[in-house]
């Protein structure tokens, strides 16, 4: 299919402002009525999403990260590139499909250097764009199984991106100025002398939430009318103090140097991004090193030891989430811990980690080596926070003052510790992660589009080889392998079995009811569950763990065996229990419905009473 006709030309002024750069834009409203004529995954989400409530607008959410094709040892540059994904907020989990993001813009990183105002003017030339496209109209029809569907989009949008992207996109100082967030007024790297005198300021190393005096968007209006001011009167280094006090950077030709863009993007619509924050290059790797470092200064016990754990013979639920024992050992591998000052494996590694981290710390650590109270205490403390958050991804639900609470006493403790003087502005962006669900009822973070990221770099860059026009031609191979993917992911909207079925006369004759078929594994919609799921009914304080799925009089089951609870510890961070009831038939839709959404990673079964231990995420 050609797509020509779904991409922009736009031209944008450059640094030396006596010529143009071409960038590339998807019309999206154009594009998504292929999608609807294709009747694939987006069309049918998106009319379904827009069946609930025909009358509402909805939320666009653009996300933007820097991709460097090639690899670690031979990083292709000449390539490397800007892209942006654009998806719909009321999507809700199914966010966390990569096929609900489509491609919106590719900009080789230096032609982005050549731009004036950088990211930000693209980002200002993008939103007036898309606004065009969807806020100025009464709609966008589509059509999908002869049905016609009107989208409304609202004018503001939200913007998720790393904390280095948001700075470029804002055109703002982050760490480099005095106040690294930008969402606070009176939080600072440090305090400076004269500071330190005035209550009102504090620092990234403040634990008491309540202290934080919040940023409106009449302050950033106050503010960049005062640098426009002072630009025309201060000399060069005066006017570069005064942006690094304010956090703030008048950005010509930027987002918020128009008073235009300045009233479409919200600062409570750009949202730190919890797996930045915590996982990739976050807190939970930093803590990693500093807290086995002195494990190891002080104890017999190393990270040698918690590898050795991490990689014994666990018997692991098939649920989604589920880590292998090669996955186990791949992200506690002692290298991974070398030469560095913080833990070397990806997001994913640490999530694997997470149950086995608190099982480690609570039941081996703590009752031993009571001197590393402050230090098992933070981070305990912060794995419970980081379980809490990504456990609201699944479920939709989170504690916000439970949440609030394990920030707070993991950055007390981590001072204790370790000195206020190591944190980092990372530890002062996690207490907005809860405020940023409480307004937008979804965890969003950057997990999907970081998994879509690698197609561009592995499958698209490297076969473009003629640099001129790169960014068109990787912007239209996106879109089309987007409409190969649409059509594949039908199957995550549908239930039914996976792998191999037999029909069993033997069960349908016990059950009294006809053409039972029977199978291992089943999907309903995003959920699989199959032989060796264990759900858990927190509630009802019983767990399930499935050995078969059937199917009768159009309903699907599971069979398997319940358990009572024994004991829990953390809140369900890992828990005990014994067998109840064998060969239980439960509906499968109410299991998935009502059970802990899938948070359960490994069991492991004794010889003893006591039958489970389930450490959960």
């Amino acid at each position: 299919m050609a797509l020509r006709d779904d991409i922009e030309q736009v031209a944008l002024a450059t640094n030396d402002c006596k010529s143009n750069t071409d960038v590339y834009f998807t019309r999206l409203a154009s594009y998504i009525t292929v999608l609807a004529s294709r009747k694939g995954f987006f069309a049918q989400l998106l009319a379904r999403t827009v069946l609930l409530d025909a009358s509402r607008s909805l939320t666009l959410v653009m996300y933007s990260d820097e991709v460097v094709p090639g690899n670690v040892l031979a990083p292709d540059n000449q390539r490397k590139s800007f892209l942006v994904y654009a998806s719909f907020k009321e999507f809700n989990e199914w966010l966390s499909l990569a096929e609900a993001w489509l491609p919106v813009t590719v900009l080789r990183t230096k032609t982005l250097d050549v731009i004036l105002g950088g990211l930000s003017a693209v980002m200002r030339a993008l939103i007036a764009f898309l606004q065009d496209q969807f806020c100025l109209t009464s709609g966008i029809a589509f059509a999908v199984d002869n049905i016609t569907y009107l989208l409304h989009v609202q004018k503001e949008f939200l913007f998720l991106k790393d904390e280095a992207a948001m700075k470029r996109m804002l055109g703002v100082k982050g760490a480099q100025g005095m106040k690294p967030c930008f969402k606070c007024k009176n939080v600072l790297y440090a305090l400076a002398n004269s500071q330190a005198r005035d209550p009102y300021f504090t620092t990234v190393a403040e634990h008491r939430a309540q202290r934080f005096d919040p940023n409106t968007d009449a302050d950033v209006e106050v503010v960049m009318q005062h640098l426009q001011t002072q630009k025309e009167i201060l000399n060069n280094k005066q006017f570069e103090e005064l942006q690094t006090l304010s956090g703030f950077k008048l950005v010509e030709q930027g987002l918020l140097s128009d008073p235009v863009s300045r009233a479409t993007v919200k600062l409570n619509n750009c949202l730190y991004d919890p797996m930045h924050v915590y996982l990739s290059s976050g807190l939970l790797n930093v803590e990693l090193k500093l807290f086995f470092d002195r494990l190891a200064k002080t104890t017999a016990l190393s990270w040698s030891d918690f590898e050795k754990m991490a990689c014994a013979s666990w018997t692991v639920s098939s649920c989604i989430g589920g880590s292998s024992a090669s996955e186990r050992k791949n992200a506690a591998r002692g290298r991974l811990m070398q030469k560095t000052d913080h833990y070397k494996g990806s997001a994913s590694d640490l999530l694997t980690l997470l149950p086995l981290l608190l099982f480690f710390l609570h039941h081996i650590v703590r009752p031993a080596h009571g001197h590393l109270i402050n230090e098992t205490s933070s981070l305990l403390a912060l794995v419970l926070a980081i379980r809490l958050v990504y456990g609201a991804k699944r479920t939709m639900t989170l504690d916000s003052a439970k949440l609030l609470m394990h920030q707070q006493e993991h950055l007390l403790y981590f001072c204790k510790a370790y000195g206020a003087d190591v944190c980092r502005p990372k530890h002062h962006f996690q207490f907005h992660i809860g405020q940023q669900f409480e307004q937008h009822g979804l965890l969003l973070d950057c997990f999907t589009c970081e998994r879509k990221n690698a197609e561009f770099k592995n499958s698209v860059a490297p076969h473009i080889k003629r640099l001129s026009g790169f960014e068109a031609s990787a912007l239209r191979s996106l879109l089309q392998r987007q409409l190969v993917h649409d059509s594949d992911a039908v199957s995550h909207l549908t239930s039914g079995f996976c792998g191999q079925t037999q029909p069993s006369v033997e069960l349908a004759s016990k059950l009294g009811v006809p053409g039972v078929v029977l199978g291992t594994s089943l999907h309903i919609e995003r959920a699989r569950v199959g032989l060796g799921c264990l759900r858990i009914f927190v509630a009802s304080r019983r767990a399930f763990l499935v050995t078969a799925v059937l199917f009768s009089q159009e309903t699907y089951y599971l069979v398997g065996d319940l358990f009572s609870l024994v004991s829990e510890e953390l809140d369900f961070s890992y828990s005990f229990w014994a067998v109840e009831t064998t060969s239980l038939i439960v509906p499968a839709k109410d299991a998935i419905a009502t059970g802990l959404h899938m948070l359960f990673l490994t069991y492991l079964v004794f010889p003893v009473a006591v039958s489970v231990i389930c450490l959960l995420l």
